[in-house]
């Protein structure tokens, strides 16, 4: 089952422009981004584009650390509002176990969102997550971001699966 982070992002026009390989239409590629250029992207894009209060009350802010080459971990600081928590968690998985064909934005019924979706070849078990308070599990499938403008999401996506094929095993 694919695990949803509920996140509103504000539209940063000028971050989302940054970039001018970035597609910003449904199938639009990157087509000739280096790895490098397309993870600085999201990398920038993301803290920008998250972290406005949401629709379950919680302030969720995402950012990327890229590792090495392929490895990557999406570090999620979660803000409750009611009492003013934070929760440190994040996932972490190599670009070369994502299924590029799996990776979609997609709107999240009843909260206004959109989200990153995207799972592992074969649903193998392959992604982890953890949290600050030592939690640590393992999935198939994960989520990046939730944002109220599609075009936002969308162009996550397209970073997301153009990082995937460029990491594509042989």
């Amino acid at each position: 089952m694919i695990r949803i982070r509920p996140i509103v992002a504000s539209a940063v026009v000028a971050a989302a422009l940054a970039f001018p390989t970035v597609g910003g239409t449904q199938g639009q590629q990157f087509s000739n981004a280096s790895l490098q250029d397309t993870l600085s992207w999201l990398r920038n894009f993301l803290p920008a584009a998250t972290g406005a209060p949401n629709y379950y009350n919680m302030a969720m802010t995402e950012s990327l650390d890229p590792g090495n080459g392929c490895q990557i971990t999406l570090r999620i600081d979660t803000l409750y509002v009611a009492n003013n928590s934070h929760v440190h968690s994040y996932e972490s998985f190599s670009l070369s176990d994502i299924d590029p064909a799996t990776v979609s934005a997609s709107f999240f019924g009843g909260t206004g969102v959109n989200l990153v979706g995207y799972w592992t070849r074969g649903r193998a078990s392959l992604i982890v997550d953890g949290n600050d308070t030592g939690l640590r599990l393992s999935g198939a499938g994960g989520t990046i971001g939730y944002f109220t403008d599609p075009a936002s999401a969308q162009r996550v996506a397209n970073a997301l699966q153009h990082a995937a094929q460029l990491c594509a095993r042989p």
